[in-house]
């Protein structure tokens, strides 16, 4: 049984945890209040989704570095204020009946999932000091602490960084490494797990096969692989054992498991 207390109640249910991507994504503007509400309505019983910081230090609700996929400004989040980025319509590029959707900042979504569901925070960041990277964590760890959601937060990150310093402030809160095949090619998730002192696994369902379930059962690692919609791709991850999926459609996958 893992010793950190999100990670023991993930590996608890008998079915893989359902962990909605960027909320329920395939339906609304991704990483929006609307997307993580209908996520929650949808049964979903994780949700993740992606923060950075802004030039003032703002934690927001956001995957791309720069905004111009999602709305019709350019410009790079770390290097706008808050200000900039409030009112950026979000969601008109999903569709035009999204067009109120805002940036969120991570307050909000803290706010909208406290005591309903635990959040998987992916850090985006591209500092290369560690003592900077250190400095833009403890800002968001201190929200998580401000809401009293140590235990209901799970950080990850392509950066290995993340992991430890986030344990290095403070040891209650769950992270994962997130595999990167390039970097670690033929290292062991255990081991690169363990080495970065880390409580759960997350990888491509790609990825994924027998000797690496196997080789994390054998330290009782969890392990959530993305991006699965599929009901079929779904139905071969449970059989491996995973812990959780990451998909756009929980509610797909929720009422395959509420008729099976």
């Amino acid at each position: 049984m893992p010793n950190n207390e999100l990670a023991a109640w993930a590996v608890s249910l008998d079915r893989p945890l359902i962990i909605a991507h960027r909320g329920a994504s395939a339906y609304y503007p991704e990483n929006t209040l609307p997307a993580i509400e209908e996520a929650i309505r949808m049964g979903a019983d994780m949700v993740e989704v992606d923060v950075q910081l802004t030039a003032d230090q703002v934690p927001v609700i956001a995957h791309d570095y720069n905004t111009a996929r999602t709305s019709v400004n350019r410009g790079y989040i770390s290097q706008m204020q808050w200000k900039e980025l409030q009112h950026l319509d979000v969601g008109s590029w999903f569709h035009s009946r999204f067009s109120d959707a805002r940036i969120p900042i991570l307050d909000q979504v803290l706010d909208l999932c406290k005591n309903k569901l635990p959040i998987n925070l992916e850090v985006k960041c591209r500092e290369r000091n560690p003592e900077k990277l250190r400095e833009r964590l403890a800002i968001l760890i201190n929200f998580v602490a401000e809401h009293q959601m140590e235990n209901s937060v799970l950080f990850s990150g392509f950066d290995s960084r993340v992991s430890d310093i986030v344990k290095s402030l403070n040891s209650h809160i769950a992270t994962a490494v997130l595999y990167s095949p390039l970097r670690w090619k033929r290292i062991l998730p255990s081991r690169l797990t363990r080495n970065f002192h880390a409580d759960f696994f997350h990888c491509s369902w790609r990825q994924h096969g027998k000797r690496w379930q196997e080789d994390l059962d054998t330290y009782n690692i969890p392990v959530n692989v993305y991006t699965v919609n599929q009901i079929s791709t779904y139905s071969r991850m449970k059989a491996l054992g995973v812990t959780g999926v990451f998909t756009d459609r929980p509610d797909v996958l929720r009422k395959y498991e509420n008729s099976d």
